[in-house]
């Protein structure tokens, strides 16, 4: 089920597990790089100066907060596969067990 079907269902335990999965997909140095990218073409396009400040002072503080933000263990993925095998049992149960 993707993210969306997730946020549907009210599932935020998963919600959180793919938003900690899509932070870590982000690399800061590309990220960088498309922002100053972007801050040229753009002063270019609009026929301003060129940025004379560097984007690296804002990166730097995505970097220390990238550093402390906590990433999930198969552990957990483990515990969120049973949590979600049990609620699926007790749907089943609900709807198709006769006692």
């Amino acid at each position: 089920m993707g993210l969306d079907g997730e946020i549907a269902d009210h599932n935020y335990p998963a919600v959180e597990r793919c938003a900690y999965e899509l932070w870590g997909l982000v690399d800061s140095e590309q990220v960088r790089r498309a922002v100053d990218t972007v801050a040229l073409l753009t002063a270019v396009r609009d026929g301003h100066p060129l940025p004379a400040a560097s984007v690296d002072r804002l990166m730097n503080g995505l970097k220390d907060f990238g550093a402390s933000h906590p990433t999930l263990t198969q552990e957990a993925y483990d515990q969120e596969f049973q949590a979600a095998m049990d609620r699926a049992e007790g749907i089943w149960k609900e709807t198709y067990d006769d006692g």
